[in-house]
């Protein structure tokens, strides 16, 4: 049977989370995760040194989630009332072989924070899985994650990724993206930076679209420059999309920023 997919009408659906569900993850994050695949004193060797953008899972990881897309290649996280709320922001991300091949249909789990910083955990409201087009391209229409934490545990605002390659000729891949104001990496204030070495690469090149937020830059992120004829494409498409699911709303795309991400060849593939 195949497997069911968010549609145009529901966009990203509420969906709970089964109390096994959340029994099992926890266990996993507080086991698995925190003493063995997070351990400070062994990922590097385990995990950061196979890929340049590898980066901690965190203890916030939910079995289970919900296939988000609406189209190959295209997905929405969140609902149309968080999007009214928060703003549309549009995660595009390439994903990409060592040779600079496209990679289609690998899988991306993606989760995090509202613009308040805050995560669900009894929901998959942020959570979602989609896959890498025939060119190896996905869009995320989203919200854009706010930071938390307090004094020496703050965490900036961020996107965690597992990517998966469907024939398994490439190593798994989890990272985080990091959305700064101004796109300033100075501004990266994360304690994962005392368990690990910082990750500057993985800050994400976001921009706006003033026009779309009354004029003014969102988050002090530069505006899109007209010349990048395929993203202002991508955004229309968009655009139009969120016109037919909330025609009062007046939503559009007020920001994003595009990502890629080479996966590597696992150890005794091809040769390598």
């Amino acid at each position: 049977m195949a497997e069911s997919r968010s549609t145009l009408t529901e966009f990203a659906p509420h969906v709970p989370t089964s109390f096994p569900i959340r029994a099992v993850s926890a266990l996993r994050s507080a086991i698995w995760v925190t003493f063995i695949q997070d351990n400070p004193l062994t990922w590097w060797w385990q995990q950061g040194r196979r890929n340049y953008r590898a980066d901690m899972e965190g203890p916030l990881y939910v079995y289970g989630a919900p296939n988000r897309e609406i189209e190959p290649g295209k997905a929405v996280l969140t609902t149309i009332d968080e999007l009214k709320a928060s703003s549309p922001f549009l995660l595009q991300i390439s994903v990409r072989s060592p040779k600079g091949d496209p990679l289609p249909n690998v899988e991306i789990d993606l989760w995090h924070a509202t613009s308040n910083g805050i995560y669900s955990y009894y929901s998959y409201d942020r959570r979602g899985r989609f896959t890498t087009d025939a060119n190896g391209n996905a869009e995320v229409l989203t919200v854009r994650p706010g930071d938390y934490g307090a004094g020496g545990v703050m965490r900036t605002g961020h996107f965690h990724l597992m990517l998966h390659d469907a024939e398994r000729k490439y190593d798994n891949l989890t990272s985080q993206l990091y959305v700064c104001k101004g796109n300033d990496p100075s501004l990266v204030h994360d304690f994962l930076d005392y368990l690990r070495a910082q990750r500057p690469q993985n800050v994400l090149h976001a921009w706006s679209v003033p026009d779309s937020n009354g004029g003014e830059q969102f988050y002090d992120f530069q505006e899109l420059p007209a010349n990048d004829v395929a993203t202002q494409e991508r955004i229309k498409w968009w655009n139009d999309k969120l016109a037919e699911k909330a025609a009062d709303a007046g939503l559009q795309v007020v920001a994003g920023g595009h990502t890629e991400f080479t996966l590597n060849v696992k150890p005794g593939v091809f040769g390598f």
